[in-house]
């Protein structure tokens, strides 16, 4: 985000920075706070009342404070028992978003000198898979469009997605949206927040996502709905796709599949269906 539009107002009472207050006039948040915004005084860890100050041992089902020499030895300990019995490749080193760059390289000379290379970070789960399938469909692993283009959309189609308790700021761009005559759709085996704000919601199996879009473009091409020139001018190996889903994706085979009916597949391809 700009610097010139920040994610939210830091309220200060007697030089104590007390909490984050969203901004009403920024183009971008629209007077929104996403957690990470209304969090950020708790995550820079500059609020004290309730963050952990000592080390704590869970015995007998409650915790009891514990100096630091006894936390330091236990841990330390049993890292150099199972390095014993089992080789340093028996541990595994999962780093921090909430770690600074010189956290993170301390951290990794740390695990090295332990002996081993199995450390990752928590942003591998979260956000590699989605930079690879980003990258390799439009040749950049960031966002593909602006929330300009949210606001002027004519159809929104979710699947994978939450953004009413994932990304809050977004959602609301796409409730504005909305209520300028976008029809908005939700595919989730789940009804969430973002499926009851929207026009036409279908429920599929968990996991058969893939085959729902298979089965949704067997419909788009035995209609011939599909954008002929923009498929000529910007996709490669789409008539693998089309031979694909029509040999094997028919509305039958989808429905065993997936569980959505045919009219459910059209719901998901036509708006106004």
């Amino acid at each position: 985000m700009p610097p010139s539009v920040p994610p939210g107002d830091a309220i200060v009472t007697d030089n104590v920075w007390v909490r984050q207050e969203p901004v009403f006039d920024s183009p971008l948040n629209l007077g929104a706070h996403c957690a990470k915004g209304a969090s950020v005084r708790e995550h820079g860890m500059t609020e004290h009342s309730h963050r952990l100050k000592y080390p704590m041992k869970l015995e007998g089902g409650k915790y009891r404070r514990i100096s630091w020499e006894q936390a330091i030895n236990e841990i330390g300990d049993k890292l150099l028992q199972i390095r014993e019995a089992s080789g340093p490749d028996a541990v595994f080193w999962i780093g921090s978003s909430k770690h600074n760059n010189e956290v993170a390289q301390m951290f990794r000379k740390f695990v090295s000198m332990f002996g081993t290379n199995n450390m990752d970070h928590q942003a591998r789960i979260c956000h590699s898979t989605t930079v690879a399938g980003v990258a390799n469909t439009w040749g950049y692993g960031a966002m593909t469009n602006s929330y300009n283009d949210l606001m002027n959309t004519k159809c929104m189609f979710f699947i994978g997605s939450n953004a009413a308790e994932a990304h809050p700021v977004s959602m609301l761009h796409a409730l504005h949206a909305k209520e300028t005559g976008a029809k908005m759709i939700v595919a989730d085996p789940r009804f969430t927040r973002t499926a009851a704000k929207a026009g036409q919601y279908v429920r599929f199996r968990s996991g058969t996502d893939v085959a729902l879009l298979l089965g949704m473009l067997h419909i788009i091409f035995k209609n011939g709905w599909e954008d002929q020139k923009y498929i000529a001018d910007r996709v490669y190996g789409m008539d693998k796709i089309k031979a694909e889903v029509m040999q094997k994706w028919t509305p039958d085979k989808v429905t065993e599949v997936t569980g959505v009916s045919e009219a459910g597949l059209i719901t998901g391809v036509l708006p106004s269906a």
